[in-house]
C-alpha cells in the first residue's frame, strides 16, 4: 500500500549524499512480495534497468543517482544508509 514512498538514501562521512530510490520509484504490479520475503537490490551505475522497474524483485538495477558520484569519497568512517 505504500510502495510509492519508499526512499533510500546513502550519506558518506564527509556528507555526501546519493539517492538510490526516491519515491514513485516501485509501483505495485503482480510481483508485489508476500510478508517476510527478502528482496535483494544490487546497485550498479552500469545495469541495464532503473530500480524499481520490474517491482518487487531481487534484481540489480541502476540507482537514482550514481554510485559514481561517492568516488574519491573514504571507505572508513561512518556511512549512513536513511530509509
Amino acid at each position: 500500500a505504500y510502495a510509492r514512498e519508499i526512499i533510500f538514501r546513502l550519506t558518506s562521512p564527509s556528507g555526501t549524499e546519493i539517492s538510490l530510490v526516491e519515491p514513485d520509484t516501485y509501483f505495485p504490479n503482480d510481483t508485489l512480495p508476500i510478508p517476510g520475503d527478502r528482496i535483494i537490490v544490487t546497485f550498479d551505475d552500469s545495469a541495464s534497468t532503473p530500480v524499481g522497474a520490474n517491482g518487487f524483485i531481487t534484481e540489480t538495477a541502476r540507482p537514482s543517482e550514481l554510485l559514481a558520484g561517492l568516488n574519491g569519497e573514504n571507505a572508513g568512517g561512518v556511512w549512513t544508509l536513511y530509509m
